[in-house]
């Protein structure tokens, strides 16, 4: 089996790290389509479909290997445009890969036209004590917005909601990324007066606003 991390425009491929998901087997390129998709092989034992939600539950196995995930995506993120794959894609084979490729090509060349040259950073802002002054949080988002080309709330699960005022995530064009990040490095030290903390993290693959086509049953054998 090959795990999918994302898919990139065919030319040029991005040098990839030594890490994958199982480190054993290094990340590679399949070509098809004029795209690009970056996989590594993995153990069916390991990345069986029918056993990852179960796993997903697993923070442990979760924390383990999105680390890796996460590396390869930040690497190929430096080079070029990427779509983002879910967390434990899988395909059968390299054949499925071309297949995948071949089948969704128009879908994964919109996706990239879109997210050209556009990253994903994520801004959150945490109240430090009871008397945080989250009022001034909408006006927050307000100045950041001008410098990205779109934002959406982001999902924190691990976060108790009580000292979380907002999470954010935006996408941004490379060269307003500089800009974007001064905007929000005044922020953090406008806010603290008002006992908010505002966090910036970046920059990340887009998963937060595309993912690339899931991956249809019929691309995944079962061992007879």
């Amino acid at each position: 089996m090959i795990y999918l991390y994302c898919v990139t425009g065919g030319n040029p491929l991005p040098l990839l790290p030594a890490v994958s998901v199982f480190p054993v087997f290094p990340p590679y390129a399949i070509s098809a389509a004029g795209l690009a998709a970056i996989v590594s092989r993995v153990p069916f034992e390991e990345y069986d479909p029918e056993q990852t939600p179960g796993r997903l539950m697993d923070r442990l196995w979760v924390r383990q290997r999105s680390p890796a995930h996460e590396t390869v995506l930040s690497t190929v993120l430096a080079q070029t445009t990427v779509v983002p794959a879910a967390f434990c894609t899988v395909l059968d084979s390299d054949e499925h890969a071309v297949l995948y490729l071949e089948t969704h090509a128009d879908v994964l060349q919109a996706q990239l036209d879109v997210l050209r040259d556009r990253q994903e950073y994520w801004i959150d802002v945490v109240r430090q004590g009871k008397r945080a002054q989250v009022d001034s949080v909408p006006a927050m988002l307000a100045r950041l917005c001008p410098w990205a080309d779109g934002v959406m709330d982001r999902r924190v699960a691990v976060w108790n909601p009580r000292l979380r005022a907002a999470s954010w995530t935006f996408l941004v064009k490379r060269n307003q990324r500089q800009r974007f990040l001064q905007e929000a490095r005044i922020l953090a030290e406008e806010s603290r007066g008002r006992r908010l903390l505002v966090d910036c993290s970046g920059p990340w693959a887009p998963s937060g606003f595309t993912l690339a086509p899931p991956v249809g049953e019929m691309l995944i054998s079962r061992p007879a």
